[in-house]
């Protein structure tokens, strides 16, 4: 067992120099840092990080899951909000700089990369931001995992400092709805496509965020192919989807539907 702990940790730390060195940024105003590991591939995977653990610094997430997945990657870090906690890749106050910074980053890597189709990846908090993201892109495939995804809702009434720092004023209907809307509205316009979901039907978010945002997928002519899990405690949902992704990932830049 210790020596796979020392490798781990050795791989660990090969890992962080790759990415201390390779590590870009974008933007003057709320400037984005991101990583990017490209490979003689057609397809971009863009990957967004959930909430750092609680006095950790916000870090790239699922960099060494996909490592054997052969396709040009585009890790991106959310390192605003209060403490560093990320603003779901949006901006302060309603003023969405980080989301302009995103979107830039993602059209220029696509281009460089020549790629013909992007992922958009992520959970919790990236999972918003995968489907927020992904549904803004026409040809956007969107694979996710317990999103939160009536935003408004869950920051005013779990984070409602978070929600301050994003809507730019104290908790109010007004906020709320606005906040919702971000994704609810993203997803009533977007062209109709595959969303690749992963949740659990025992924690959380399944009631409030889960079940409205397959409704309003299904609403809206999307199909779902959903991989459903029973654990309770959300803080599990990165180690189900680390599982669930790799071969998903395979069997789509396959080719296989």
């Amino acid at each position: 067992m210790w020596l796979k702990e020392v490798y781990r940790r050795l791989r660990s730390a090969r890992l962080k120099r790759r990415i201390v060195k390779n590590e870009k940024q974008y933007g003057e105003e709320f400037p984005v840092r991101y990583y990017l590991e490209k490979n003689p591939s057609k397809e971009l995977i863009v990957v967004f990080s959930a909430f750092p653990e609680h006095g950790k610094r916000a870090s790239y997430n699922y960099v060494n899951t996909l490592a054997k997945t052969r396709a040009n990657k585009l890790f991106l870090l959310d390192e605003y909000g209060t403490d560093g906690m990320g603003c779901y890749y949006l901006g302060e106050r309603r003023r969405f700089l980080v989301q302009e910074n995103v979107k830039a980053i993602i059209s220029s890597v696509r281009e460089r990369c020549g790629a013909q189709r992007v992922f958009y990846v992520g959970t919790s908090k990236g999972g918003w931001a995968a489907m927020y993201f992904g549904m803004h892109d026409p040809d956007g495939v969107v694979v996710c995992g317990g999103l939160q995804y009536l935003l408004g809702t869950y920051l005013s009434s779990c984070m409602p400092w978070l929600y301050e720092y994003i809507a730019g004023e104290p908790v109010t209907e007004e906020g709320i709805a606005f906040l919702n809307d971000l994704l609810r509205d993203t997803v009533a316009r977007a062209a109709p496509r595959k969303v690749y979901l992963h949740y659990s039907d025992q924690e959380h978010t399944y009631r409030d965020s889960v079940l409205p945002c397959l409704a309003d997928l299904k609403k809206y002519g999307h199909t779902v192919q959903e991989d459903v899990a029973h654990y309770q405690d959300h803080a599990q949902v990165g180690i189900y989807f680390a599982e669930y992704l790799p071969p998903l990932l395979q069997s789509l830049i396959g080719g296989r539907k």
